[in-house]
């Protein structure tokens, strides 16, 4: 009995395999490069990037976690393509590097993707995306576009989006800084999502957080400021929880456009708020300070 239960316990672990760390980068590392480490790496690999600049474009196509040692800095080899491309995966997990890079910084297809503690400057779009029914989160980044002046002075959005994503299931943006693009968040879906934007800074864009498609929602604790056009931007089947944010914009604070319904409380608005067929519950700040249009409802402590 002892020997099959043994014998069973080896075919698992031949199944299965053991994850492993993989270091790329070091004098007595085996792989030079992040590519050479992942295509020799299994399902559950962590693959550890030493100290150092790092100039490729990067093809993830299974499982696994990126992590960097100290300062890490990952630029593209063909300035084209994006510096990392990552597809087919369902849990791929980035953590402690930075990206710069004229094109994407990252871009996903049919991928659930983690990131933590990873900084993008310059990139056209930091983060672009078809998820397809994978999840994505991001915590404790830093995204940061670019911008140049103007004859008159004015600010010109070279980079068009800090996170645009396409289909996702599960989304949570916490704790990052993000600034100097023209949209700083896009979520688009035609079909049923959950969305977390929690305690960010969300500076210098033309618009701020902005959600197309049936989305669950919650928005909580961010600052989204210095923004030009929309700050918060609802539009399609959203039910939107909205709390203890500081939101300012030269034009529009909060845009509703057939929302289910939007819960706000705690808010600090500065500017214009404008909406159509939604109905707003629970919101003290707004019927104190402005007239709001007709196709508002507003059902005051409503819980």
């Amino acid at each position: 009995m002892k020997n099959k239960y043994f014998i069973f316990l080896l075919i698992i672990i031949s199944v299965l395999g053991f994850s492993t760390d993989i270091k790329v980068g070091c004098v007595n590392s085996k792989y030079k490069t992040i590519q050479e480490a992942l295509n020799n790496a299994k399902i559950g690999d962590t693959i550890i990037l030493e100290k150092g600049t790092y100039r490729e474009n990067v093809i993830i196509t299974k499982d696994v976690n990126i992590k960097g040692e100290d300062d890490v800095l990952i630029q593209p080899k063909n300035n084209d393509k994006s510096v990392f491309k990552i597809y087919d995966s369902s849990n791929v997990n980035i953590s402690n590097i930075k990206i710069t890079s004229p094109g994407t910084g990252i871009n996903i297809i049919n991928a659930g993707v983690h990131l933590n503690n990873v900084e993008i400057y310059s990139s056209k779009d930091a983060i672009f995306g078809y998820l397809f029914n994978n999840d994505f989160s991001m915590e404790n980044s830093k995204l940061s576009g670019k911008t140049k002046k103007s004859e008159n002075g004015k600010e010109i959005y070279i980079s068009n989006s800090g996170i645009h994503l396409f289909r996702n299931n599960m989304t949570t943006i916490k704790n990052n800084k993000i600034s100097d693009y023209a949209n700083a968040i896009i979520i688009s879906t035609s079909m049923h999502t959950e969305s977390k934007i929690i305690n960010n800074s969300i500076k210098y864009c033309v618009n701020g957080v902005v959600f197309l498609g049936d989305i669950n929602s919650n928005i909580f604790d961010n600052e989204i400021i210095n923004i030009y056009n929309y700050a918060v931007s609802l539009n399609g089947k959203i039910y939107a929880d909205i709390e203890d944010n500081k939101i300012d914009s030269e034009n529009y604070n909060l845009f509703l456009n057939d929302g289910k319904t939007c819960l706000c409380s705690k808010m600090i608005f500065s500017g214009k708020i404008v909406g159509k067929n939604n109905v707003i519950i629970k919101n003290e700040d707004l019927l104190g300070k402005y007239t709001l249009p007709n196709n508002f409802y507003i059902i005051k402590n409503a819980f």
